[in-house]
């Protein structure tokens, strides 16, 4: 029965594919307070993470880390029922770095670590001897960003991400707390990604970008055999758009296509069916106010449907999003929380904390964007030497 349950863990790669865990866009908590549709944004490192053309823009030698804290419920791909798991290892969710190399080129480097640990705290009955389960996952992005800005309205950008996963599965026999099995591997493989970004004028801006990988690595399995594994990511295209109809206001949405049917897996050479899956879309939605002092409170929607078409695994989520902004002459603290445990409490839930920090070394010019602010809403000219909205 011990072997069973095991190989049943295993084989979730042919059946499930796992690197959905990868694809969340909650590297930060200014995406995430907006939602996770970072897809419009520009002249901000976190969301050059997801769309590579958002490296634009940026002033000044820019750096900005993140930390991550997660807790709710992840499945084993067996069984139809949900299985909890603590994900409350809190690990970094973006570090990165960018500059502008001249007024058209920019470059930037981060590194991503969008899922971090998860911990079986059931047990799982066997003939001889119940088993508990430990599985230790995690996924690694370093992204080498590039941007070009052509002129004004039109800018794109390009991300050569290396990318990484790393999984353990331990069991242990819950009379004698003994080791009983020992799953083990490691992937590494390539995921390019184009993004652009087109101002349709002062106020509205569009964003796309594309992004696809392959993946190679070694599996060691509990009789200590080692095999070769090869797979592609899913393909994922994401649309979306920013609109700020005044100085205080700004609102986003997004809308990503994962195309999971695209997916390729073989164990030393050899094909393997994947099966009960389907392509998803997910859609973000978000908006931000601005108070005349230096806070920015941001709230946000999305919905993140399962990938597999096996309908009595219902793990569709509905995430509700609140963030905080604080902004200084230099430096930008955001505060994030997002939640699936509201809407759909009865399926899988996840409970997201975030901070982030973002250092400029260049000072804010609020006079400049004061100005700028002038031109675009005309309507509130005669208060803009009165009122400050970008202090």
């Amino acid at each position: 029965m011990s072997c069973i349950i095991i190989l049943l863990l295993i084989s979730q790669e042919s059946s499930d594919p796992t690197w959905g865990q990868y694809y969340v866009n909650d590297f930060g908590a200014k995406s995430s307070g907006f939602g996770g549709s970072p897809t419009a944004w520009d002249g901000d490192i976190e969301y050059a993470s997801w769309n590579p053309s958002a490296i634009n823009n940026i002033e000044g030698l820019t750096f900005i880390g993140s930390l991550t804290y997660t807790s709710g419920s992840v499945n084993i791909n067996y069984t139809s029922d949900i299985d909890h798991y603590d994900t409350s290892e809190p690990l970094p969710g973006i570090l990165g770095i960018g500059f502008p190399l001249n007024k058209k080129i920019f470059l930037g480097f981060s590194l991503n670590i969008p899922y971090r640990h998860c911990y079986k705290t059931g047990w799982i009955p066997d003939e001889e001897d119940s088993l508990r389960v430990s599985i230790t996952r995690r996924f690694y992005a370093f992204n080498p960003i590039i941007g070009y800005k052509i002129n004004e309205k039109f800018q794109i950008g390009f991300n050569f991400a290396i990318i990484s996963r790393k999984e353990n599965t331990l069991l242990y026999a819950t009379s004698t707390n003994a080791f009983a099995y020992n799953y083990s591997f490691t992937r590494y493989g390539i995921e390019p990604n184009l993004g652009i970004h087109y101002k349709t004028n002062k106020i509205v801006t569009l964003g796309i970008f594309i992004k696809k990988g392959l993946v190679q690595g070694k599996e060691h399995w509990p009789s200590e055999e080692i095999y070769s594994i090869k797979e592609s990511t899913p393909m994922i295209i994401s649309f979306g758009a920013k609109f700020i109809p005044s100085p205080k206001l700004t609102f986003t949405w997004s809308v990503d296509y994962i195309q999971w049917k695209g997916v390729n897996f073989s164990i030393d050479g050899n094909n393997q069916r994947i099966y009960n899956i389907k392509d998803v879309i997910r859609m973000h939605l978000g908006a931000e106010y601005k108070t005349k002092s230096k806070l920015a409170f941001r709230f946000g929607i999305s919905e993140n449907p399962y990938k597999s078409s096996n309908p009595s695994l219902k793990r569709d989520q509905t995430f509700l999003y609140g963030g905080l902004g604080i902004k200084t002459n230099k430096l930008n603290i955001d505060f994030a929380v997002s939640s699936s445990k509201i809407l759909n409490s009865k399926n899988m839930q996840t409970t997201n904390c975030l901070f982030s920090i973002t250092y400029s070394t260049k000072k804010a010019n609020h006079k400049i964007q004061n100005r700028q602010d002038d031109l675009i809403f005309p309507h509130r000219q005669s208060k803009s030497t009165n009122t400050n909205y970008y202090k």
